[in-house]
């Protein structure tokens, strides 16, 4: 006898949301009629395994009218990975459309992944409002986002961009609640992109805030330039009191910087004098003791003679560099009434 069958919708629902995949509870439909379309009613949608070209069919079948969690990650295979040229402009309306189509069901929070695109293309696509989204991730390969002058965010706090790009400056007075912005552009610290995202930063209207967080993509480049140009514009240089810089992975230095060691010149940035009479709190994760990022530490001590704490993790393959700690001593050594540590992370 099929007992869970007799259950009420509502405790279904809840065995169907425990599954953690829409595809997964589709096919309870296959155990019993009862089941059938109870999917549709789920207000946590994660789809996994569904081709791009299927995902906007799905959707327009959920009857959900506010849902919680649209999580849409499509699989390499069956994607839009093989589109020709030709198909390009039918491609770009698809993710348009299917843009659109995940809008209308209002989610809370909204994640969409697809494999690369065509390579080189610049996938044009107007990115609609999405009223309730406090959280929005986006990992779209060559994808440009226009705001059409409707679109609006008002409850969108965090917003995460891989392989998309997006007018900030735009961007920003449309989310009057955001406070995370991760990966706008993927900067090579090579000058021309360094100075381009200067130049959005400027134009953005801050609100008032005293913590910073950067979680940055390096590419075995110097970083010390960017983040004391950062630091030194108006809006931050005065207001901020704690500041975060997260480097990349072990992997992802591995890299290496193209620039054959040009992107650290000039090195006037080492000299450089920013008054940050503010800034109390400094930690930074994944230090690995090269010179130029000592040299970064060395200029905000020097910089903030207000800073009360100062945390390190510094970052090892095999095992801790006693040169790198006996360095890290000295500076912290140079400016004792500043509480600083460090501990060695693989």
């Amino acid at each position: 006898m099929d007992r869970i069958s007799a259950l009420s919708d509502d405790l279904l629902l809840l065995v169907l949301c425990r599954l953690g995949c829409v595809r997964t509870a589709a096919r309870t439909s296959l155990l019993s009629r009862r089941w059938r379309g109870l999917w549709a009613r789920l207000c946590r949608l994660v789809i996994r395994g569904v081709a791009f070209r299927r995902l906007e069919a799905a959707l327009a079948r959920v009857s959900c009218p506010a849902v919680s969690v649209l999580d849409n990650r499509v699989p390499k295979h069956g994607s839009l990975t093989r589109l020709s040229r030709q198909q390009h402009a039918v491609g770009a309306a698809s993710v348009g459309s299917l843009l659109r189509a995940a809008a209308r069901l209002s989610p809370d929070e909204f994640v969409l992944t697809v494999p690369t695109l065509l390579p080189g293309c610049g996938w044009e696509v107007d990115l609609p409002s999405f009223h309730r989204a406090a959280s929005i991730k986006l990992d779209v390969v060559h994808l440009l986002l226009q705001l059409p002058a409707e679109t609006q965010f008002p409850a969108l706090e965090t917003l995460c961009l891989s392989g998309c790009f997006v007018q900030v400056a735009t961007l920003i007075p449309r989310c009057p609640r955001l406070r995370v912005l991760k990966d706008p552009y993927k900067l090579p610290y090579e000058g021309r992109y360094e100075g381009v995202f200067s130049q959005e930063m400027e134009k953005l209207l801050f609100a008032d805030f005293s913590a910073l967080e950067l979680h940055l993509t390096t590419m075995g480049h110097v970083f010390g330039a960017f983040v004391m140009n950062l630091l030194g514009m108006n809006p931050i240089r005065g207001a901020i009191q704690k500041l975060k810089i997260v480097l990349p992975s072990s992997k992802e230095r591995e890299k290496g910087c193209s620039a054959n060691g040009c992107c650290d010149e000039p090195t006037s940035w080492k000299t450089q004098s920013i008054s940050l009479t503010g800034l109390q709190e400094v930690e930074i994760d994944g230090l690995k003791g090269d010179d130029h990022e000592l040299d970064l530490l060395k200029l905000i001590f020097m910089c903030a003679p207000g800073l009360k704490r100062m945390t390190l993790k510094l970052w090892h393959e095999h095992t801790p560099s006693n040169h790198v700690s006996t360095q890290v001593h000295d500076i912290f050594r140079a400016h004792p009434y500043v509480e600083s540590s460090y501990i060695w992370c693989s």
